[in-house]
């Protein structure tokens, strides 16, 4: 259980250090995105129950990167949907 909880404190990390993820939102928006994240996160680590580092680590990285990705697509469709045009809006889908 130890290195799940490692592992899941390196995932949250990499979301909750990048600020650049949601920098178009305020502070209450983006407190609710990263929770929302940190509880996909605790998910996405749980799959790798079982698994050594290395194998937990290729099961991990296509799917928080999915999550930081769609983290950043969210927050700039929220955060700057009244300066986005639709077709700017729809591209973020």
């Amino acid at each position: 259980m130890h290195d799940l909880e490692q592992r899941f404190h390196r995932a949250v990390g990499s979301l909750i250090g990048n600020e650049s993820l949601i920098i178009s939102l305020d502070e209450n928006a983006a407190g609710e995105l990263f929770a929302w994240a940190e509880a996909i996160t605790r998910k996405i680590v749980q799959d790798t129950i079982g698994l050594d580092d290395e194998a937990a680590e290729s099961r991990l990285a296509p799917r928080l990167r999915a999550l930081r990705l769609m983290v950043r697509a969210l927050a700039r469709w929220v955060g700057e949907f009244h300066v986005l045009d639709e077709q700017a809006r729809l591209s973020l889908w």
